[in-house]
């Protein structure tokens, strides 16, 4: 009969414990490997799914040439009727500044007026006056 040692078999006991611990923190490491592999693998999926919507509409705008054209006659027509409102525009301030001009002077004219007028009814008064003594 085969006589095994305490020592020996506390070894084994021991080893078995830490070889128990090893196996279940690397099934425990795999279950967070696989849910990572699987977070990978959906998301590879949505990127590739998207990436053919993008494909699908890339090839829609290339098949369909009429959109540019369009846009581009859309921007022209947008910068022409801009220079004509610019160059209105430009007219329109000239305009105001001779309206504004002519206000102006017919504003001194006005106020020479009314100074004239005060002297001569200045004047009426003291010749009024004048006459009644």
């Amino acid at each position: 009969m085969i006589k095994i040692d305490a020592l020996y078999l506390l070894l084994l006991i021991e080893l078995s414990c830490i070889l128990t611990g090893c196996v279940v923190y690397l099934l425990l490491k795999n279950g967070k490997y696989r849910t990572n592999l699987k977070n990978s693998r959906k998301d590879l999926r949505e990127s590739r799914q998207a990436l053919e919507e993008l494909r699908k509409q890339l090839a829609l705008l290339k098949n369909c040439p009429s959109t540019m054209p369009s846009t581009r006659a859309t921007i022209q027509q947008a910068e022409a009727r801009f220079q004509e409102n610019t160059t209105e525009l430009a007219a329109l301030k000239a305009e105001l500044r001779n309206v504004q001009e002519k206000f102006n002077g017919k504003v001194q004219e006005h106020t020479q007026l009314q100074a004239k007028f005060n002297d001569l009814e200045k004047e009426y008064l003291i010749l009024y006056h004048q006459k009644k003594h």
